[in-house]
């Protein structure tokens, strides 16, 4: 099995410290923790290689500070240059090979124990029963009434 996701989603998994907070949760299964440090391995060598990139890149086009390390000055060509470099890398297509952590079922106000903003930047990540299930069954059926309806 394996995970389809946009490299700057990763990105930001790691940044936002949202997978941390999956990989620390209570009550998570055997195989969701498993699932999880799988997952997290995956993630962390993609990010590793991102952080190379964007620093080959700050290094390229950056000019040396004055403690002598590469960077950027805001509002200059070469910032308008990383940054584009940067989106276009971050819209990169990443296929991470394991499977989604499935998560206890929601109980009170945070579902699963986790925060909404965590469960909103790891929605690629993970499945929660009741929850991810009927999310998919209401795009299934979005998708076959866009279908009847170019048929129409």
């Amino acid at each position: 099995m394996s995970i389809k996701v946009k490299l700057g989603t990763v990105v930001n998994a790691v940044e936002s410290k949202a997978l941390a907070a999956i990989a620390n949760m209570d009550g998570l299964s055997a195989k969701a923790a498993y699932d999880a440090a799988k997952l997290i391995r995956k993630v962390e060598a993609e990010y590793k290689a991102f952080t190379a990139g964007r620093d080959m890149l700050i290094k390229n086009l950056g000019e040396k500070d004055e403690k002598g390390n590469p960077a950027i000055q805001p509002g200059t060509p070469a910032m308008q240059a990383f940054a584009e470099e940067i989106g276009k890398l971050a819209e990169s297509d990443v296929e991470l090979r394991c499977s989604k952590v499935r998560l206890p079922a929601p109980k009170g106000d945070e579902p699963c124990g986790l925060k909404p903003v965590h469960l909103i930047i790891c929605e690629d990540f993970i499945e929660i029963p009741g929850v991810t299930d009927a999310a998919e069954e209401a795009k299934d059926g979005d998708a076959k009434k866009s279908e009847e309806g170019a048929q129409s």
